[in-house]
């Protein structure tokens, strides 16, 4: 056994050092022995992650009388297990709908690489207790798909690398555009960068586990036992905070739930709340902003910019005629007493090939410049009264708009802004330097 396992993190550990993620790419199902799958054609294609755990994924099903294409969300359990979002977001069903039927597909997507690199997966399912509600009435539920999406235990090969992508990628990992609730809930802003998991009377033995990040908080912890509420500190910016179920209790309505303590702002991750009900997984994206003491100044209203005319040309890209025909938005206004700024620049979703161009009063600071996961460090120099940074899309890169965090930095003060920008429209800030 523990030879076995040594192959499989060498062989993995290998594909990982060579910068291949072993998730991405297009799984295929493999021939079955029982007659009655033979008549069915599965592919599971998963794109890119953001932050390396979050994975969206379109599955493909087909048979003599059946075609669906659903998308859905995979997350990353640990380095060879992707968690199955309950909801599957129908994007073509062909004659008629299967109803919930998809739902059944639930648990997670297990990887093996064999000794000669080859890698499959296999489905392990997650047994929800509770009394199943009748399913929507499809017309004309096909059996073989019906079946294998509840019973079959099934394994995919994968058969190419090139990562899934789709213009509506966009839409799965962000909840707000999502057209079903794929298991993220809304973004969390706290200013605490203490979190305290509370660990809330449960009445069931179901198995938990708990990720911040790619670092496991607990793990295969049984969560009727009473424990002691622990402490964890946030990263600055974005947070995923995800909430595993690997095996529910014996009850009916079984509903693990944990609280999640910021100071002022306290939220319940909690399994018995209607779109978690069968789920597998809770994922709370957390936006931790530093405390209102440590930020910069921020007034859209301030005097200063009110009694003090910025020339036009401020507002401009010099030598650029098309630039400045586009749309401006302005996000913000910022009053600082540093002549010198720091600007950290990050991708928060799916890296995807973004670039931006900034200027500061109509002269360039970066033509170019590639927008990744990892923030990039920009240092700007300021004049004295105000300034107008201009933010430009370059391109809109895979998954359009052209998107990134933005955080201003001015010692231990700092501020954060979403950017999005296209090729009609520029994001804008002030800052007036106020020389003391």
């Amino acid at each position: 056994m523990k030879i076995k396992a040594f192959i499989f993190l060498l062989v993995f550990g290998s594909l990982y050092t060579n910068a291949q993620d072993i998730f991405v790419g297009t799984w295929s199902l493999q021939n079955q022995s029982k007659e009655k799958t033979n008549d069915i054609s599965f592919s599971l294609q998963i794109g890119n992650p953001e932050r390396n755990i979050l994975y969206p994924a379109q599955i493909h099903i087909t048979s003599s009388d059946f075609d669906g294409t659903y998308h859905l969300l995979l997350v990353k359990k640990n380095y060879r297990q992707l968690s199955i979002s309950s909801n599957k977001f129908p994007v073509n069903e062909v004659p008629v709908s299967i109803g919930n039927f998809t739902k059944a597909l639930n648990g997670s997507f297990d990887v093996e690489v064999d000794k000669k690199g080859v890698a499959t997966c296999s489905i392990n399912r997650i047994q929800y207790p509770q009394k199943k509600t009748k399913a929507s009435s499809p017309l004309s539920p096909r059996p073989s798909i019906t079946s294998f999406f509840s019973s079959e235990n099934f394994v995919l090969q994968k058969i190419s690398s090139q990562a899934w992508e789709d213009t509506t990628i966009y839409k799965i990992l962000q909840p707000q555009k999502s057209p079903v609730y794929y298991g993220i809930i809304d973004t969390l802003f706290v200013s605490d960068k203490i979190m305290d998991v509370v660990f809330e009377k449960n009445k069931d033995n179901d198995i938990v586990s708990l990720r911040h990040n790619s670092n496991k908080l607990f793990d295969l912890i049984d969560i009727k036992k009473k424990r002691e509420n622990q402490s964890f500190l946030l990263d600055t910016g974005l947070n995923l905070v995800t909430f595993f179920v690997d095996e529910f209790g014996k009850k009916d309505n079984s509903n693990p739930h944990i609280g999640l303590d910021f100071g002022v702002n306290k939220y319940t991750l909690d399994f018995n709340k209607t779109e978690n009900q069968g789920a597998s997984f809770i994922v709370a994206k957390i936006f931790y902003r530093v405390n209102e003491e440590d930020i910069l100044t921020f007034d859209e209203n301030t005097t200063r910019f009110n009694t003090i005319q910025i020339p036009k040309s401020y507002f401009e890209i010099k030598g650029d005629k098309s630039l400045k025909e586009r749309e401006v938005k302005q996000i913000g206004n910022i009053i600082t007493n540093s002549k010198n700024l720091s600007f950290a620049i990050w991708d928060d979703a799916v890296e995807d090939g973004d670039t931006i161009s900034l200027s500061i009063n109509g002269e360039w600071i970066k033509k170019g410049f590639a927008v990744k996961n990892k923030p990039q460090f920009i240092t700007v120099q300021m004049n004295p009264g105000p300034n107008v940074i201009t933010f430009i899309a370059d391109n809109l890169g895979t998954i359009p708009p052209n998107t990134s965090v933005l955080e201003i930095i001015d010692g231990k003060k700092r501020k954060s802004f979403y950017i999005e920008t296209d090729m009609n429209k520029n994001n804008q800030i002030k800052i007036f330097y106020e020389v003391r």
